[in-house]
């Protein structure tokens, strides 16, 4: 069965007995009513906490017209669908990450470079794109945030079990993340490249 908002809101629902709903857009039962509640602000909590994988991008930002006032020379507008700035790259310097000063203010990056690209975690909705381990940290996560709401005698306990469940989740998804690292080399930047051969050369030790 594809994932769906409906499949994800049951799943969280189940989590804390509650009713199941039909359709997660058109029912209009409390239970359908907390999972819009929830739905949305929690999958883009999420996002934001942590640096996904499958919702990571690359782009690079298109100058605004209309510079800052002060202290910086440029103003970039952020990506539509930007949750959270991961880099900000130059090929030139060593690990590419940027050394100027930048600033993010509201929609935008403030910067003195003339060009800026980035890495950032952009906005997924569509659920067929989540990670299935992004999937069970959100539906616990909507599960605790349901519950007090639709059981409220038994909030206490289980929100107690929830957390320590949403806490053990999020420790795989890290461990998950490094194993995956660790298999994957860098690219190399040419300046990373030529320091690496002047090491290896028996005339420069």
């Amino acid at each position: 069965m594809a994932v769906s908002t409906t499949s994800i809101s049951n799943m969280a629902l189940a989590r804390i007995g509650a009713t199941r709903i039909n359709d997660y857009a058109e029912d209009a039962n409390v239970q359908a009513i907390q999972c819009r509640l929830c739905y949305e602000p929690d999958r883009d909590a999420l996002l934001r906490s942590h640096w996904w994988p499958f919702a990571g991008s690359r782009v690079e930002l298109a100058q605004n017209a209309t510079d800052p006032d002060f202290e910086y020379d440029y103003a970039y507008d952020l990506p539509s669908d930007y949750i959270a700035l991961r880099t900000i790259w130059d090929a030139i310097y060593t690990g590419g990450r940027l050394p100027y000063s930048c600033a993010l203010e509201g929609t935008q990056i403030l910067s003195d470079e003339s060009s800026l690209y980035i890495r950032y975690t952009k906005k997924i909705t569509d659920p067929t794109k989540f990670d299935p381990l992004f999937v069970q940290v959100l539906k616990t996560r909507m599960a605790l945030d349901m519950l007090y709401p639709l059981c409220k005698t038994a909030a206490v306990a289980a929100g107690d079990r929830l957390q320590q469940e949403l806490d053990k989740l999020m420790l795989q998804v890290k461990v998950m993340d490094r194993a995956e690292q660790n298999l994957i080399r860098p690219r190399r930047t040419w300046l990373q490249a030529r320091r690496s051969n002047v090491c290896a050369d028996p005339s420069h030790m």
